[in-house]
């Protein structure tokens, strides 16, 4: 996770208080959009989102994210 800044601190909020909408989201993102999220975002809250993405699209996700990023939501 990146230094926190008032950005990071809302798309936070947004994750804790409404996961399966911050779930479609991302769904709505590349990629590569999504994967730098969750780069960004505490474990807990990327391990959470990935539940509530469609299973085709968490597959691909998990398949492009770096390997590091994988193993700790895997």
């Amino acid at each position: 996770m990146k230094k926190e800044t008032p950005l990071l601190l809302l798309v936070q909020k947004y994750f804790e208080n409404d996961p399966v909408a911050a779930a479609h989201s991302l769904e709505a993102m590349s990629s590569q959009e999504a994967i730098e999220v969750f780069k960004n975002i505490p474990l807990a809250m990327a391990t959470e989102a990935i539940k509530h993405i469609n299973d085709a699209y968490a597959a691909v996700l998990l398949q492009r994210m770096p390997k590091s990023l994988y193993v700790k939501l895997a």
